[in-house]
């Protein structure tokens, strides 16, 4: 099964769009050890500097600072490429010769992971050499938990082992590699301290084996169970077309912008707890794109057919260009999005175009994005961008011939006729603000027939226009200002 397969591959990740998380302000409630803790040797959290880690880098990429996290990727989203890299991020030497136990903690979130192409490892060592592909390292890297979005980070806890303790020059090191396609892993809040913990991460969570039911056809197709076991009796080389599986959606994974896909889990109940089977990539309805993560839903059933394969070997799933024969249901907790009539919601003045949910009260909690300062490429394509709490946003061609794109010039981003912009937060949106380019007198605000859709914590804005004969009205945003609901 691709979820719990993914968790042993100890950090391995595949390739991502090039943009962090949300974050919570550093404190001391991660600190929940069992014992009472006496001394500290290790407190980064890692929002503007490296503080007592060094970065040493092998090959390729560097860790980096970007939002407030430690960052590593070998993916670069402005040229869509991705770069060999080994690199390390390694502590200043702690001394535990009066340490009778100790623990390593950290906040991280781990995403778009890859068996076999790229690794994350915790380690630790009592003998650096000052080169960390000459050390011998210890790993205590354990199971790490692969994310589903930039909202949600995991905590990893391990007790440092008994042979390290009553030792002098104890170094910890975080590292990060990866071969031809990448991921982003990013770290924070991270501590050593006296004491110890209910470790996490050392023992995979094994989901429930199910019963294998349904012969692959369209009449009797595969449930969760029975898929996995096709899939992991193919080689790395085969693969089984035409197949169908059906079930409920446990888990909606990443939506690609760049080709409309959609991954996602099914299982026989619709719980992460039971044996799950991952669909890599899939298309909507009889083949239709995907416009976002929200097109899915957890809880909906949904029959899929497509290919298997045993991806490197060892993980079952369906191959990317699946496409969707059947879909039943609302979801758990989903609800439908109310359309609004062409402009309710949308209001233009001057260079300022506003987008205001009227289901919801505003607070006084903001966020604001500057695209400006965000490392676009000049006239290149855009497909995410992220505000420093955490919400994101996402680009979309949506119906349209071009792709939103940056432009220096601009200062901003183009968004283009029926192009699409989707908000995801972590909380309820009440208003979303944005500052438009002015351009030889003309307010750059987009389409006055756009529209806007709210549903839970996801905004849907679309540069609309409903006679686009001369190709309609760009949007060139400079800055977003988002105001949550109370």
């Amino acid at each position: 099964m691709k979820l719990a397969i993914a968790f042993m591959a100890l950090f391995s990740f595949a390739a991502c769009s090039d943009v962090p998380m949300p974050y919570d302000e550093p404190g001391t409630s991660n600190n929940d050890n069992d014992s009472t803790t006496t001394g500290t040797y290790l407190n980064e959290t890692f929002e503007t500097s490296f503080g007592k880690f060094t970065n040493v880098t092998v090959k390729g990429n560097a860790w980096v600072i970007d939002f407030k996290t430690a960052k590593a990727t070998g993916y670069e989203s402005s040229s869509k490429t991705t770069t060999a890299s080994e690199a390390y991020l390694v502590s200043s030497p702690v001394d535990l010769t009066k340490s009778t136990a100790a623990y390593l903690q950290f906040d991280y979130i781990l995403r778009y992971v890859r068996a076999g192409q790229t690794e994350n490892k915790v380690l630790i060592t009592s003998n650096y050499t000052g080169d960390p592909s000459t050390t011998t390292w210890t790993d205590i890297t354990g199971t790490l938990t692969e994310g589903s979005d930039w909202n949600t980070f995991s905590t990893y806890k391990k007790n440092i082992p008994s042979d390290f303790l009553g030792k002098n020059n104890v170094v910890i090191a975080l590292m990060y590699s990866c071969t031809t396609s990448s991921s982003t892993i990013e770290v924070k809040n991270l501590i050593m301290k006296d004491g110890t913990v209910e470790e996490s991460g050392t023992t995979p969570e094994k989901p429930a084996t199910g019963e294998a039911k349904g012969s692959g056809t369209q009449a009797d197709p595969y449930n969760a169970a029975a898929a996995n076991k096709a899939a992991s009796a193919l080689s790395s080389s085969d693969k089984k077309e035409n197949v169908y599986v059906t079930g409920i959606i446990s888990k909606v994974g990443e939506f690609n912008s760049k080709f409309s896909e959609l991954s996602y889990y099914i299982s026989d109940d619709g719980k992460e707890s039971s044996e799950q089977f991952y669909v890599y990539g899939g298309l909507g309805k009889d083949g239709a794109k995907f416009t976002s993560a929200s097109d899915l839903k957890v809880g909906q059933k949904v029959t899929v057919v497509g290919t298997l394969i045993n991806f490197q070997g060892n993980t079952p799933e369906m191959q990317y260009g699946s496409k969707i024969v059947s879909l039943e249901g609302e979801g758990s907790g989903a609800t439908t999005p109310e359309t609004p009539a062409t402009g309710e919601g949308v209001s233009i003045s001057g260079n300022i175009l506003t987008l205001t949910n009227t289901k919801a009260t505003a607070g006084t909690e903001t966020a604001t994005i500057d695209l400006s300062q965000q490392g676009f490429e000049d006239k290149e394509p855009v497909t995410e961008a992220k505000f420093s709490d955490g919400t994101t946003i996402t680009f979309g061609k949506g119906n349209g011939t071009n792709t939103p794109t940056f432009y220096t010039k601009t200062k901003g981003v183009r968004v283009y006729l029926n192009n699409t912009i989707t908000f995801n937060a972590s909380k309820p949106i009440a208003k979303i603000v944005f500052t438009c380019d002015v351009y030889n007198g003309t307010n750059e605000v987009g389409n006055k027939t756009a529209t806007v859709t709210f549903s839970g914590n996801t905004a849907v804005y679309t540069n609309a226009d409903p006679n686009p004969e001369k190709g309609g009205v760009q949007l060139r945003v400079q800055t977003i200002t988002i105001t949550y609901a109370k």
